[in-house]
């Protein structure tokens, strides 16, 4: 038990991935969006993907998502940084491969507290993890399944 509190004293909660994507617009996320990915054509991948995410209705899970390394200073940029894991601690998988946006979307984020991230740049970072396998977000994003709302970005 008292290795767990020690590792909670450590993160800092930011909510929900869904509280994070309805707290900013994807115009909002440029400058974020930009320092994380070095090739614009991934950029309406991630707007797709904003765009996706935001219609989806989310579903109770009993799994978190935890930030352990900003994205710029990972090699490679993605898996591990940023991965779910259930409430006891246990990693599961990268949120790059995750299975269930519905899930995903419910999850509660926390960051390591010496990372000293911003709410925005840590929804960049959500974006460009799920975008990153382009076969496992199009996979999601066929198993979505979602209305999209009509709000232009």
């Amino acid at each position: 038990m008292k290795k767990k509190k020690g590792r909670i004293r450590n993160l800092i909660l930011f909510g929900t991935i869904k509280d994070l994507i309805d707290r900013y617009e994807y115009s909002e996320l440029q400058e974020e969006l930009g320092c994380l990915c070095k090739k614009d054509a991934l950029l309406p991948l991630m707007q797709d993907a904003y765009i996706q995410l935001k219609a989806v209705i989310p579903e109770t899970t009993d799994r978190t998502v935890q930030v352990v390394e900003r994205w710029e200073y990972c090699s490679p940029m993605i898996d591990m940084n940023c991965h779910i894991r259930t409430r006891s601690g246990e990693i599961l998988s990268p949120v790059a491969i995750c299975d269930s946006w519905p899930e995903l979307m419910s999850m509660p984020v926390y960051c390591l507290r010496r990372l000293r991230m911003t709410e925005k740049e840590l929804l960049a970072g959500i974006l460009w993890e799920v975008t990153y396998y382009k076969d496992s977000y199009l996979e999601n994003r066929g198993k979505c399944n979602c209305k999209l709302k009509t709000t232009e970005l």
